[in-house]
């Protein structure tokens, strides 16, 4: 496989017209050309399949499609992304951040070095406003050996943005899980590892997750929710069979996924849904 080899950067997006237009100046700098960039819009309203479009006529290589399935979510379109995409490396990409112009590059020179890998992980930063206004970064990645128990223990080892994946490989475990409200990238990284994907990675920032005060202020009133709530026993079943499947399950992982079971139980509470809170704990517990 050769340096040109041609990766795909996929993207859900909805409503986000003017952060939209950053990440694509972002991907347009890249220091390689052998890329194309699918966006897929997952029902906006503001000006953001406008410039979507007015990108894909100004350079063929960007794909601007409008979400086909009647189910919405990032998940559905970055499935359907997946499925338009032509490259043998795929990257997901979250609508409102930003890549080096060297990150296309050094991912596939990763992938190249090791045929068998199914996937690499880079490291990247957090900003608000302007690159290096937040100290932290995104990642600490550690022994690989024991990322599905950090997983599981809710410490969160990369970002969304961070992996670039063989589409073969991600493909062969099925790709995002659709009927997950949240916790879909959780789900899929444990899965992966659960299948025994094999992948290294790399301390390299070459990415900028942002952290606006907007989000940060939704995310926290959507956690308080029954629907967040639901999507945290959903994701965490999931990732219980996967491992018991995998013959991977141990009294540390079963433990871990009972946290977040109890967690899920206590946000049903929360959210004024005693009476479902009490039937999902029981149920639990009878399994």
């Amino acid at each position: 496989m050769k340096k040109n080899t041609l990766t795909s950067i996929v993207v859900p997006v909805k409503n986000r017209a003017a952060l939209l237009q950053e990440l694509i100046e972002s991907v347009l700098a890249q220091d390689i050309a052998s890329w194309e960039l699918i966006i897929v819009d997952d029902g906006s309203d503001d000006e953001t399949i406008d410039i979507g479009m007015r990108y894909q006529r100004q350079d063929p290589r960007i794909r601007f499609a409008t979400r086909s399935s009647p189910n919405p979510g990032a998940s559905v379109c970055r499935n359907e992304g997946l499925k338009m995409a032509g490259g043998d490396f795929v990257v997901f990409i979250d609508s409102d951040d930003l890549i080096e112009p060297d990150c296309i590059n050094g991912r596939v020179s990763a992938m190249l070095s090791d045929p068998s890998l199914d996937f690499v992980v880079f490291q990247g930063g957090l900003f608000v406003n302007e690159f290096g206004d937040y100290e932290e970064g995104v990642s600490v990645f550690g022994d690989n050996a024991d990322h599905i128990d950090r997983f599981l223990e809710l410490d969160f080892v990369w970002h969304t943005n961070a992996p670039m994946w063989r589409k073969t490989s991600i493909e062969r475990i099925g790709g995002w899980k659709e009927s997950l409200p949240n916790r879909q990238d959780w789900e899929l990284w444990i899965r992966a590892l659960s299948h025994g994907l094999r992948y290294e990675t790399f301390d390299q920032p070459d990415f900028w997750a942002r952290l606006s005060g907007g989000t940060r202020e939704a995310m926290g009133m959507y956690q308080k929710t029954f629907r967040y709530a639901e999507g945290i026993l959903m994701a965490s079943l999931a990732c219980s069979e996967s491992l018991k499947t995998s013959g991977l399950l141990n009294k540390r992982r079963q433990r871990a996924i009972g946290g977040n079971y109890l967690l899920a139980v206590y946000t049903m509470q929360d959210a004024m849904h005693r009476r479902d809170a009490l039937q999902t704990w029981l149920m639990l517990y009878r399994t």
